[in-house]
């Protein structure tokens, strides 16, 4: 024979033997179709699962956001504060500078701030020092 003829032999034979690989049985079909209706229903179900993780993560979102808005909000008084504290600061060192300066120039004044004081500052209520006398009216009648 041939070489040709070998070949279109050989040929015939790899595609008669394809063919009968083909041939599947209802069955076969019957479980391949419910593989893949599993997988899509496994697909839907992830996709409704991420639907709802998404609209989870939205709300999250939402309230960090009232959160930080909160907190940046909170920082700015804050800011403003420790403005208000730091002038006051400096003005009341302004001011002490400037009773050392004029207690210095006036030794006079300093023996009578220290004839009524005593030689400590007043009492101290809520952390600052007293110029003056809460009970006054009372207490200059003793």
């Amino acid at each position: 024979m041939r070489p040709a003829a070998w070949a279109m032999m050989l040929v015939l034979m790899l595609v008669g033997g394809t063919q009968a690989q083909d041939a599947r049985q209802p069955s076969d079909w019957k479980k391949m179709y419910q593989d893949v209706e599993g997988q899509l229903h496994a697909a839907q179900d992830r996709k409704a699962e991420m639907a709802r993780e998404a609209a989870e993560l939205t709300a999250r979102n939402a309230q960090l956001q009232k959160q930080l808005q909160a907190a940046q909000d909170q920082v700015q008084v804050l800011k403003r504060q420790v403005d208000s504290l730091t002038y006051q600061t400096l003005f009341m060192g302004d001011v002490y500078a400037d009773w050392e300066t004029f207690t210095v120039l006036r030794p006079a004044v300093l023996e009578q701030w220290r004839s009524f004081w005593g030689d400590s500052l007043p009492d101290i209520f809520d952390g600052f020092p007293l110029v003056f006398d809460p009970r006054w009216p009372f207490s200059a009648q003793q």
